[in-house]
């Protein structure tokens, strides 16, 4: 009876431990993560400073641009200087998607498009060419919030490339085992042959005297003709 207090014990400090880590990760999610680095891009100028002030709220480093190019030019002028990029899809200078394109060839930096079109082939448009995301406007400051888990996500991926690399060499091999388990004969059918293999081998056994007799008959019936015929010859 002794032990049953000592285990309650225990199981309410793990439980209150459990707690307080949880209330840490909390804590820590919540402040996850500080001082992101934003670019903004929207031509839009009342647009491009609600955001920017939602942005700053949410604690993340702004840079706006109100044109396309600029912002290009600030992506290969500051290389590593930005961890997402937050772009209007209609801006007059440059196609949004094409700016999408060229971040995705020179930077590789998830970039999350913005749009006040909410139609279907708009989003799957954005998403096809590369976007990690699609803001509907008005954007809730909710969504702005939790574009760090792109960030984050991006740098997972990378850093479980880096940790498990997957080789051309393993991809074959494992194509070819696939393709072996694929074709390879069943089970039932190998047996079926051997039964087959093992019967007909059985009926040769079965047949061979008969085979022989019948040989026999055919020997000394050929031999008895050439003798008549032999006899037909001297008697002339």
């Amino acid at each position: 009876m002794a032990a049953l207090p000592r285990v309650a014990s225990s199981l309410g400090t793990s439980a209150s431990g459990y707690r307080s880590s949880k209330r840490a990760a909390v804590a820590v999610s919540d402040q996850l993560p500080v001082d992101l680095r934003v670019l903004l891009v929207d031509n839009d100028t009342t647009s491009l400073r609600i955001l920017e002030m939602m942005l700053r709220r949410c604690l993340y480093r702004v840079t706006s641009c109100s044109q396309a190019t600029m912002a290009l030019s600030l992506l290969r002028e500051r290389k590593g200087c930005f961890d997402v990029v937050l772009s209007e899809v209609h801006v007059p200078d440059m196609d949004g998607y094409k700016l999408l394109e060229y971040i995705g060839l020179e930077m590789d930096l998830p970039v999350i498009m913005m749009s006040a079109d909410e139609r279907t082939s708009a989003v799957m448009k954005g998403i096809s060419h590369g976007a990690c995301d699609y803001f509907i406007k008005p954007i809730r400051e909710e969504a702005l919030k939790n574009i760090w888990q792109h960030v984050v996500r991006k740098k997972w991926n990378e850093n479980r490339e880096i940790e498990h690399p997957v080789r051309v060499e393993d991809n074959d091999r494992h194509q070819e085992g696939n393709e072996d388990i694929e074709y390879a004969p069943s089970v039932n059918i190998d047996e079926h042959f051997i039964d087959m293999e093992k019967a007909a081998d059985y009926k040769f056994k079965e047949d061979r005297p008969t085979h022989a007799c019948n040989t026999w008959r055919n020997f000394h019936l050929i031999n008895e003709a050439f003798l008549n015929f032999l006899h037909i010859c001297i008697t002339r």
